[in-house]
This record gives structure tokens, sequence and C-alpha cells, in this order.
């Protein structure tokens, strides 16, 4: 089947820092449109673009798993100024390519798909660790601010968890019959 070579294809690029995971996700939908099931298709749509706020169930209930936790601090808007509410883990909401865009605006994202060796190292020279990161929220007055560096931890995690599903891809949809022909 090309289609499995096509996604063996992609998880290794993926893998070796030669694509960005905004890419292969896209790659990924294009190669299973008629293959997969509509619930994966769902999950890579929702983490390319990312998950708004009647998701948050479906997000901690997906057979796909979730590598979104990320530690930083919850922020209010209050009279146009943030004010730091409390220090928390929580599940980014954004998706790939909102983190993409927040990376690239730190340094030149195309490094995540040079397919250098120890890139983490590389990129964590640059200081991402006293670098913000704010996003918004559950509602439309909370933010979420997070380091950098744990930005780009929460990246990397995501992209292994992708990973993992294209790795158990074929045998998975065979096993469960949810394999269209």
């Amino acid at each position: 089947m090309s289609w499995m070579t096509d996604i063996d294809g992609l998880k290794d690029n993926l893998l070796a820092d030669r694509v960005l995971l905004s890419s292969a996700l896209l790659s990924c939908s294009s190669i299973l449109r008629s293959l997969a099931p509509p619930n994966l298709m769902h999950w890579m749509n929702k983490e390319l673009l990312g998950y708004d706020q009647c998701d948050g169930e479906i997000l901690k209930a997906s057979e796909f798993g979730v590598a979104r936790t990320i530690r930083g601090h919850l922020l209010k808007l209050e009279g146009g100024q943030f004010v730091a509410d409390r220090e928390a883990d929580f599940i980014i909401p954004c998706g790939v390519q909102t983190i993409e865009l927040e990376l690239n605006n730190l340094f030149d994202i195309a490094i995540l798909e040079s397919g250098a060796p120890d890139t983490l190292s590389l990129i964590n020279k640059v200081g991402l660790e006293h670098t913000r990161c704010v996003f918004e929220g559950s509602n439309e007055s909370s933010y979420l601010s997070c380091s950098a560096a744990a930005l780009l931890c929460c990246y990397y995690d995501i992209k292994m968890l992708f990973s993992a599903v294209l790795h158990c891809l074929p045998r998975r949809l065979n096993d469960r019959g949810l394999l269209h022909k």
C-alpha cells in the first residue's frame, strides 16, 4: 500500500527534524483523506488549528492522547494590564500553527526542519527560558503565559505523540476495522 509508505516516510522525516509538525499534519491529512475515520481527521485538524473552549472534554477524552500540558501562569486582563493569577499546569489550546508562529517570532523555525543534530540544545542557547509567550485562555478575559522553552518542549511533545500515532496507525486502523478500503 503506497499510503503506508508515504506515512512511514512522513514519520521518518518528522523524527529527523526534516519537516515542520504543521506540514506533517497537513500532509498526513491529505494522504489519509479517503482512508481514515472522521475521528482521526478531526483530531489532526484540531491539533493543527487549535482547540476552543467547548473542546475541553473532547481533548481530555481523546483516544489519541494529549501532549499539550504546559507549566505557566494564568493571567487576567484588568484595566488593560496583565495581572498574574496563579501558576499552574494547563492544557494549551492553540494549534500547532500558532505555536510555530510564536516560536518563529523568537528564532527562525526553519531550524526545526533542518535535520541538524541536537536541535533542542542549539535553540536553548538563545535563552528561551527567560522569554515569555502569552496566549488567549478559555474565556475573553483570561490568558496563559509560559516560557518559550516550555512552549518548545510542548511542541516536541505534540510531535512525539503524532509520530507515535503515525507508527501505530496502520495496525490500529486495521485491528479496529476502521480502515476504509
